[in-house]
């Protein structure tokens, strides 16, 4: 359920579930790998809201469930949760352009080219899967023009948002299947390096999720360049997570079961159709827009992890590299 509330809500153990076989595994998962205690979670997570009111200019949500999926994201460290937290809204602030009137009635002329959903099963280790075509949509090769990178950001986390709302994603992770299928070379030129940029900052930095795979097919040449300058801005514990399958999707089902794939991915479900999940994500559309009211208050007084000032960005027009850039405009 997508909830927004500045209430507390309080993630007790019925938040799992019921008392079924299933939820007591991802209890016992949580506190094994996420060092997650039924007993301490109250004190946990009234120990990242006194930091945040330490905050200075920052209007946070403040309810339970809201913090707690910060908490799960970096294994229950305070410091590390509370980072990330700062991180997810100071992102906000220098892209502030890209969150004016957020909610998911805006992109339907994205949604309506099925590029991205999440799909409604989850893997064989219990991971929520976002499958993202990175170059076509139902009606053919994607078209930079009539369908922008920024709204296809807006759009991807939007999906990611909707889904670290259960908390079964919260525990067990997200996997993302890339699909670079018809990716040419007008695509690449509209990959920027400050959009690069944004997205493994969200990814890495940013955002209260477990990425625990991140698996592209259909790659070729051109995607393969990109990669190359793009894969050094990852850390490493990311770096470690990238599987490139080309063509072989035996080798993506070897992390991901075919049985929950569409069809294009060799999976055993009918083809991708993100019309179902796009439904369910309309009916929360006031709830993402009231989410903006939060976030930092006074651009001048924040600093980056540097101690600089961030500085709002309006077009994507900062240098990643300078090779890079030659390559985007080439």
């Amino acid at each position: 359920m997508f909830t927004i509330t500045t209430s507390a809500h309080r993630p007790d153990d019925s938040m799992l579930g019921a008392d079924s076989g299933e939820s007591e595994l991802l209890r016992k998962k949580a506190e094994q790998e996420l060092h997650e205690k039924p007993e301490w979670r109250d004190r946990d997570i009234q120990a990242l809201r006194d930091m945040v009111l330490g905050e200075q200019e920052l209007n946070c949500r403040m309810d339970d469930a809201f913090l707690l999926r910060f908490l799960r994201a970096r294994k229950f460290d305070y410091d590390r949760a509370f980072q990330l937290l700062k991180n997810y809204y100071k992102i906000r602030l220098q892209f502030a352009y890209l969150y004016v009137n957020y909610r998911p009635s805006t992109l339907t002329s994205v949604f309506v080219h099925n590029m991205q959903i999440v799909l409604p099963d989850c893997d064989q280790y219990g991971r929520k899967v976002f499958i993202y075509n990175g170059g076509r949509g139902t009606n053919g090769r994607w078209n930079p023009e009539q369908c922008s990178l920024d709204d296809i950001y807006r759009a991807n986390q939007m999906c990611l948002e909707m889904a670290i709302e259960e908390e079964e994603s919260q525990i067990n992770g997200f996997v993302a299947i890339v699909d670079m299928k018809d990716f040419g070379i007008h695509q690449a030129k509209h990959y920027r390096p400050a959009y690069a940029k944004r997205v493994i900052s969200l990814i890495q930095d940013c955002f209260p999720g477990r990425f625990k795979g991140f698996h592209f097919v259909n790659e070729n040449a051109i995607f393969d360049t990109l990669f190359v300058i793009v894969k050094q801005f990852l850390s490493d514990k990311i770096r470690n997570r990238v599987f490139c399958h080309g063509y072989d999707m035996t080798s993506l089902h070897r992390h991901v079961c075919a049985d929950i794939l569409p069809r294009e991915l060799g999976g055993a479900k009918p083809p991708m159709d993100n019309s179902e999940f796009v439904r369910e994500m309309l009916t929360k559309d006031d709830d993402f827009y009231a989410n903006t009211k939060y976030g930092y208050c006074n651009a001048s007084k924040i600093r980056d992890d540097e101690g600089k000032t961030i500085e709002k960005s309006y077009d994507g027009s900062s240098v990643v590299g300078s090779y890079y850039r030659k390559f985007c405009v080439e």
